[in-house]
């Protein structure tokens, strides 16, 4: 019987924390858009524990939830983690022309 030599499929950025433990992409976050009215975002690892939130410009969002929405996403992210949320911000396409919602810029050679 033949093997399987590779399994091609896609694959997802994971936040990675320093003492290794790594949360998928797939988190439960999107629970949290209606604090903020948030439709479009892109939530990225940028640095060991901290986590920028992205908001494209010209929408109005629900800044009364924005500490709610920090509070909650810490907590479901890792318990040390700092999160930033920044406005106008613009959030470019990946080469297939899709918005990657989840991304790992802090240590992106540690994705799977």
């Amino acid at each position: 019987l033949s093997t399987l030599q590779k399994i091609v499929g896609r694959t997802w950025d994971l936040f990675r924390h320093p003492d290794g433990r790594a949360l998928p992409a797939l988190l439960p976050l999107g629970a949290l858009r209606p604090l903020i009215g948030a439709r479009l975002w892109q939530v990225a690892q940028v640095g060991p524990t901290r986590y920028e939130v992205r908001l494209p410009g010209g929408i109005a969002y629900n800044e009364d939830g924005f500490a709610e929405f920090t509070a909650r996403a810490r907590d479901l992210l890792f318990g040390d983690a700092e999160v930033i949320i920044v406005r106008d911000h613009q959030i470019a396409r990946d080469t297939y022309g899709k918005f990657k919602e989840v991304v790992n810029e802090w240590n992106p050679g540690r994705n799977l």
